[in-house]
């Protein structure tokens, strides 16, 4: 019987701290209903004249009134560029990482089969002029948060509306030791693709949000298709926690996720209905 009774009690402080660690942060709830209802476009909006995370796509969203989901990573010679993949073949036909590489470098290369090249995140930012939310992917392959640092410093002259976001727990404790004020999002997916490049301890953390005690996110942005995890299903019913979805790509989907959910990361589409979020930028902030 007393056998019986521990490991009950065990049991009970083994789900206590599981449903603990998944906890968000609460206090900038407020903050986070502005963007409630939220449509972001998938790296802009691009087609094949006008690439993903191109001036071009970014200038299309900004036009139709839309966010911009983007993402970034920091170059060899500490420039921020506005770029997805941690290799530059599939877009650049060139074999690296944009960490290995200088701007000097990379702003020669075509973006995809178009005239478009890799832009700078400041070049964005004065285009966007906060016109549009933007919802910032930060790319880091290691514990190395110096673009945290510089993306930062950067925004900090920006006036226009913003998030970030990270697959990087490591970028998110960043900013919730240094930068508490910018309301910050953690990634995650239930992906395969995610365990080549982490250890099978850190992915599931990873894809169960148990990295929620570490980084302690305003939000949660999910796959659409991963959306019944039952880790994410805890976050959001009950700690309520505001959840993106991405990438939702035709308005059967999006009907769908907006029944539950919160904010919404579309690609090829703009649903019949979506939020704008009123801001107005200043021409010249840098």
């Amino acid at each position: 019987m007393i056998v019986i009774r521990i490991i009950f009690i065990l049991l009970f402080l083994a789900i206590a701290a599981y449903v603990l660690s998944l906890m968000p942060r609460g206090s900038r709830r407020r903050d986070m209903e502005h963007y409630k209802g939220m449509v972001f476009a998938h790296r802009g909006l691009h087609t094949r004249e006008k690439p993903e995370n191109s001036m071009a796509a970014f200038e299309a969203a900004v036009k139709r009134g839309v966010g911009i989901e983007l993402d970034i990573h920091l170059t060899k010679d500490k420039k921020i560029i506005v770029f997805h993949d941690d290799n530059l073949r599939r877009m650049c036909g060139v074999d690296g990482r944009p960490e290995d590489i200088t701007w000097l470098q990379l702003k020669k290369l075509p973006l995809g089969h178009s005239e478009a090249h890799i832009p700078l995140f400041k070049d964005v930012l004065m285009m966007v002029n906060g016109r549009v939310p933007l919802l910032i992917e930060i790319k880091i392959p290691d514990r190395d948060t110096e673009l945290c640092r510089r993306l930062f410093h950067l925004l900090s002259g920006y006036h226009g509306p913003y998030m970030v976001q990270s697959f990087n727990s490591f970028a998110l404790q960043w900013f919730k030791k240094n930068a508490p004020t910018v309301l910050r999002g953690q990634l995650s997916s239930d992906l395969h693709s995610l365990k080549k490049n982490y250890s099978t301890s850190v992915y599931l953390a990873l894809r169960f949000l148990l990295c929620n005690a570490y980084s302690r996110p305003d939000f949660i942005s999910y796959r659409f298709f991963n959306r019944n995890n039952i880790s994410l299903l805890i976050v959001h019913y009950i700690f309520r926690c505001p959840v993106a979805l991405w990438t939702i790509r035709n308005q059967n989907d999006y009907v769908l996720a907006k029944q539950h959910f919160d904010m919404f990361i579309t690609e090829g589409f703009i649903p019949k209905e979506t939020k704008v979020l009123k801001a107005t930028g200043r021409k010249k902030w840098l």
